[in-house]
């Protein structure tokens, strides 16, 4: 991102969430983090609790985990944006890619920040 390659930040950070969630909640599964079927159970998971989200049921708003999947679907739509070219019906104006380019950044840092820290 501080070298202006958007594109290139938001699909490492894609995939990288995918990476942390394979190494947080799928350990047996963190020792084969590059393999397709291991990444796709983690992308599974993300997906199944982002859309519980986004459907509004009331499982989701009591998910421990659901400032992940808050970033999981935020993180998704920049990257079809993005990965689309503007090809939608309203996509967002560079300003506004690069605004929530940089928000998200902060929100995986907090995240990954907020993991560390042991309970009270």
């Amino acid at each position: 991102l501080e070298k202006g390659l958007v594109l290139q930040a938001v699909t490492l950070a894609r995939e990288w969430l995918v990476s942390w969630e394979l190494a947080r909640y799928l350990p047996e599964r963190s020792d084969r983090w590059t393999s397709r079927e291991a990444r796709e159970e983690a992308e599974g998971k993300l997906n199944k609790g982002a859309q519980a989200l986004k459907d509004g049921s009331s499982v989701a708003t009591q998910l421990a985990d659901r400032e992940l999947y808050e970033l999981w679907n935020q993180l998704a739509d920049l990257r079809n944006d993005l990965a689309h070219g503007g090809m939608r019906e309203s996509p967002r104006r560079t300003e506004r890619v690069l605004f929530q380019v940089k928000q998200l950044v902060s929100r995986l840092r907090a995240l990954v920040e907020g993991s560390d820290r042991s309970p009270d």
